[in-house]
């Protein structure tokens, strides 16, 4: 998470290394705050889609990616989607 969270193409200023480094301990106090829920372990996949021994979520809030316009060449523009960090941050855990 404090690696290539963000899009290459935001300025310097917009980090993720401190995120990164207590990324665990933002977890627990996600956990703790109820913002997520764990549905179910599953052993078997329900859907084809669905992988077998992965986790699901629910989470409390919505969570829409950020999406950031930014200039490509003349009129064109290029879309950056930041996703929530908080469906991000369980993916990678």
């Amino acid at each position: 998470m404090g690696h290539a969270y963000f899009p290459k193409e935001l300025p310097r200023v917009f980090a993720t290394a401190g995120f990164g480094n207590n990324v665990d301990d933002i977890i627990a106090d996600w956990r703790s705050a109820n913002l997520f829920s764990q549905m179910c372990d599953l052993k078997v996949p329900v859907k084809k889609t669905t992988k077998a021994g992965a986790y699901k979520y629910k989470l409390k809030a919505w969570a829409d990616p950020e999406i950031i316009s930014t200039p490509k060449r003349g009129y064109e523009r290029r879309s950056l989607h930041i996703t929530h960090p908080i469906p991000q941050s369980l993916l990678v855990d």
